[in-house]
């Protein structure tokens, strides 16, 4: 019985199958970032879900944004270590934030 030997490989589908891929390579990600006030100690939680462990609080009486800016900065050295690492993220060239719906600060607003 003689062996089944592979047909030669099909160039124009090899070419298909490289396209599809880098057209469904993500580029860009948006990260959503949950953020809640903590009654007790009056400081704000900040949390990107998508990337485990990235959960901050802010000092006590701080406001809102200082939670965000410190969440933010997190993502971007977790980000960033696991490129150096090579272990994900290498095909992400834009990286943007977006607040998930949360409740108003309660905090009043000193100009």
């Amino acid at each position: 019985m003689k062996p089944i030997e592979n047909p030669p490989p099909n160039e124009n589908l090899i070419e298909a199958f490289r396209e599809h891929q880098e057209n469904t390579i993500q580029d860009s990600w948006t990260l959503e970032i949950e953020t809640e006030l903590e009654q007790e100690s009056n400081r704000w939680i900040a949390d990107i879900p998508s990337i485990p462990g990235v959960v901050v609080y802010g000092s006590s009486g701080a406001n809102k944004d200082e939670a965000i800016a410190y969440v933010k900065a997190l993502a971007f050295e977790i980000i960033a270590d696991r490129i150096r690492h090579n272990e994900e993220f290498q095909h992400i060239r834009t990286i943007s934030f977006v607040m998930s719906e949360s409740l108003p600060d309660p905090s009043p607003e000193f100009n």
